[in-house]
């Protein structure tokens, strides 16, 4: 008995665990894979706007040297470096005594000559009708009339020597030649400036509006005259940030130059596009990406770039089939931007891409689709990335 009761325990509870596993074993049986919630764009064949993309550096639309037109020592400064500054703001000022003694005595000379002109022409006239009845002689009035001449000559001397006098006093307070930003000063008060040549005081530029100028090649250049569609050629300039906090400055502007010669060393021509900074966003010298407008009135077939995959068979996507199971679709793409790929073959109308949890998705696996082209499609992105061209 004692051998008995063990085998039997066992045996039964080797029956007790099979009658609890076999309804686990059939419920793992049955059990089906819960298809994987994903987004999808449907494809359209429509007028996208095409934008090239090239790179530059931003410059200064104006960028003014001040420099001390005269000379003397230095007595005042009215800004602080890196002020902004209005055109026509007074900056220095120059020592004025002298020049205020110089415009004095131009204007003495004048009052002077004035008086001796009144004197001349009243002898002109006293004598001028007494040698007509020949009750003087001819060469007095002669004499009274080379004196006014002169006289006047004198005058418009002195009125010239005023003028440069009130110039020179003038420009002892030098004022900024244009709106914009003025940079460190390279002289502080009390320094003589303008002795043998015209002393650099401080550098402005103006920052509204700001240029980037950039060198598409020979070929890209013609392709962007043939092909822009606008009155104007459109451009959007977009500084790059690492801080995600303040995010890529942003404007819009045009092109407006392109250069008459092609480069022979690089084989591109130069370019510049302009972009309103009233806000001061982009500062000279900054490295930017331009964004130039071709056109929007081809219809293409485009999907996100993020949609796109490659393997050793080329590229494709992943399609919802008819049967709500992901389908692995190969493509033949054509024109590529930053935005958007262009589907030449692979594709059709109506086709629902998939846009989201592409690192799960695999060939045959259920999916439950929700369109999200309006949000998510190509024309979406480039509406709210503002990538359709200004109204002319």
């Amino acid at each position: 008995m004692q051998r008995v009761l063990p085998f039997a325990l066992l045996l039964s509870t080797y029956i007790w665990l099979s009658g609890c596993g076999e309804p686990q074993s059939r419920n793992n049986a049955t059990k089906k894979i819960s298809p994987l919630p994903v987004e999808t764009v449907t494809i359209r064949k429509e007028p996208v706007p095409v934008w090239a993309e090239f790179t530059g550096t931003t410059r200064a639309s104006s960028e003014q040297e001040v420099r001390a037109r005269v000379s003397g020592r230095l007595e005042k400064r009215f800004f602080k470096d890196g002020d902004l500054v209005k055109k026509g703001q007074k900056l220095f000022l120059i020592e004025q005594d002298r020049y205020k003694a110089a415009l004095k005595s131009a204007l003495a000379a004048k009052k002077k000559h004035l008086a001796e002109l009144k004197l001349a022409k009243a002898n002109v006239e006293r004598y001028e009708p007494l040698a007509k009845e020949g009750l003087a002689p001819r060469i007095k009035l002669e004499e009274y009339i080379s004196q006014y001449e002169k006289v006047k000559a004198d005058i418009l001397s002195d009125e010239a020597r005023i003028e440069e006098a009130q110039l020179n006093l003038d420009y002892t307070v030098v004022r900024s030649p244009v709106d914009g930003m003025i940079g460190v000063r390279h002289v502080d008060v009390g320094n003589l400036v303008g002795y043998g040549e015209p002393t650099l005081l401080a550098t402005v530029r103006k920052f509204d509006p700001i240029y980037l100028y950039f060198s598409p090649s020979a070929t890209e250049a013609r392709v962007l005259r043939k092909f822009h569609t606008s009155g104007r050629m459109d451009a959007l300039l977009r500084i790059p940030s690492n801080d995600s906090h303040i995010g890529d400055n942003r404007l819009r502007g045009f092109v407006d130059f392109s250069d008459n010669t092609v480069d022979p060393t690089t084989s591109t021509i130069r370019m510049r596009a302009t972009f309103p900074n009233k806000e001061m966003q982009v500062y000279p010298g900054s490295f930017g990406y331009v964004e130039v407008f071709i056109t929007d009135k081809e219809p293409i077939m485009a999907i996100p770039p993020i949609a796109i995959f490659e393997d050793q068979r080329g590229k494709f996507v992943y399609t919802v089939g008819r049967d709500g199971k992901a389908v692995r679709t190969g493509i033949e793409i054509g024109l590529m931007t930053r935005h958007f790929i262009q589907i030449e073959k692979g594709l059709k109308e109506g086709d629902r891409v998939i846009v989201s949890g592409l690192t799960r998705v695999a060939p045959g696996m259920p999916v439950e689709p929700t369109d999200a082209t309006e949000k998510k499609g190509v024309m979406a992105v480039m509406k709210l990335e503002r990538y359709v061209p200004a109204a002319d």
